[in-house]
């Protein structure tokens, strides 16, 4: 009979083996979301300074599409595509004179790339998948009409955004003390889950316990 000792050591070293695996990952992780500050010596009236920072913003702005690596995905689950990812023209950048806006396309085009598809090594085929690749860019929404959701939502050209059409619900909403929801214009209950008692159970969309069905 297997010791307890023997369980919690194999998940020691499994937890430890996962982490190992995963560390670079968390690590670059950590890094694009932190970044260490440097101050400039000679502060920001440095001339080599401000023209370094000045090219590095133009260098981010919204202009011409840019290599860029994009995963792409087999239709078929069984399938998997070799590589998982291809190199296309996309928009990307920053739009400095509307921080609502986004680079998006403003034209673009399918193009076929060679890709081999295999199914774990037992079948190999190989053709063409479709990616869409972008030709010119500009400063708009990366959000459009129809995003929105029919009958709630309305678009908003000025903001980018879907707006919520019933705003009278929304305001009981906010005054119930529950939670209004602007993706999907609904009035959601702040507490998740809730303990209630013998024979009841927590119901989210009416915000209490209620009582449990009788079986038949």
């Amino acid at each position: 009979m297997w010791s307890p000792y023997f369980f919690v050591g194999t998940a020691i070293l499994a937890l430890h083996t996962a982490v190992s695996q995963y560390s670079p990952l968390l690590s670059e992780y950590r890094s694009l979301m932190m970044n260490k500050y440097i101050p400039n010596e000679k502060g920001c009236r440095d001339k080599d300074f401000s023209k370094e920072a000045k090219q590095m913003m133009i260098n981010g702005m919204c202009k011409e599409p840019r290599p860029m690596t994009v995963p792409i995905f087999s239709d078929d689950p069984s399938m998997q595509f070799i590589p998982g990812h291809v190199m296309v023209n996309r928009c990307q950048g920053l739009c400095f004179s509307n921080n609502r806006k986004a680079c998006v396309a403003s034209r673009s085009e399918e193009v076929k790339i060679p890709i081999r598809r295999t199914n774990r090594g037992q079948k190999t085929e190989c053709g063409y998948v479709v990616v869409e690749e972008h030709q010119s860019c500009m400063c708009g929404c990366a959000v459009s009409e129809q995003d929105c959701i029919p009958g709630k939502q309305k678009f908003n050209p000025g903001t980018c955004e879907c707006e919520c059409m019933n705003q009278e619900e929304k305001d009981m909403c906010t005054e119930s003390g529950k939670e209004w929801n602007m993706n999907e214009c609904t009035c959601d209950c702040p507490v998740k889950y809730m303990d209630c008692p013998h024979k009841k159970v927590w119901v989210p969309k009416f915000c209490e316990c209620r009582r449990m069905a009788e079986s038949p």
